[in-house]
């Protein structure tokens, strides 16, 4: 049944936003620049999630970028916003 079963999605683990036209215009973004993943954990009455976020050097990646051209992927791994 639908209650047996929980769906999450915590987004990219080293990429909290971005930006796309399809199909049609949108933004995604986390408000930060941590990798984050989730555990989920069935209790007896619900399900508990636990979003973790893992500090890494995004400055670092924020640089890669940049220097490959990707001014966007730049703005968005040192922010975690799309805009």
């Amino acid at each position: 049944t639908a209650r047996d079963k929980l769906v999450v999605d915590p987004g990219s683990v080293g990429l909290p936003a971005y930006s796309d036209d399809i199909p049609f215009e949108h933004f995604v973004e986390s408000g930060n620049p941590t990798a984050k993943y989730c555990v989920v954990e069935k209790a007896p009455s619900k399900w508990v999630v636990e979003q973790i976020g893992i500090p890494y050097d995004h400055d670092a990646a924020s640089k890669v970028a940049k220097h490959n051209h990707r001014d966007d992927w730049a703005f968005w791994l040192k922010t975690g916003r799309a805009r």
